[in-house]
């Protein structure tokens, strides 16, 4: 049986290679979670009163955490990064 689903994935921004190469510029593709963002992401956990906070960047395919606080996975699909992206879960 072939699941559904109800959500449609966003269109991708028309300078979306400008911004995928400037991503692959700042040479951060794959790095580890930082320390160094965590004092952000506790700031507006704080502020914001947000059980969730990602520091994370998004490439062509996928979406990775440098900092994470109330979120167990530390990667996405591009797919389900423009699905929330769509539905306005994000800032």
């Amino acid at each position: 049986m072939k699941a559904t689903t109800k959500y449609t994935v966003a269109p991708l921004h028309p300078r979306e290679a400008e911004r995928l190469q400037s991503l692959k510029s700042t040479h951060l593709s794959d790095s580890e979670p930082s320390s160094r963002f965590d004092v952000t992401t506790e700031l507006a956990a704080i502020v914001f009163n947000a059980p969730t906070v990602l520091i994370s960047l998004v490439d062509a395919n996928r979406q990775w955490c440098l900092s994470n606080r109330g979120l167990a996975s530390k990667e996405m699909t591009h797919s389900v990064v423009m699905i929330l992206m769509k539905k306005k879960y994000w800032l």
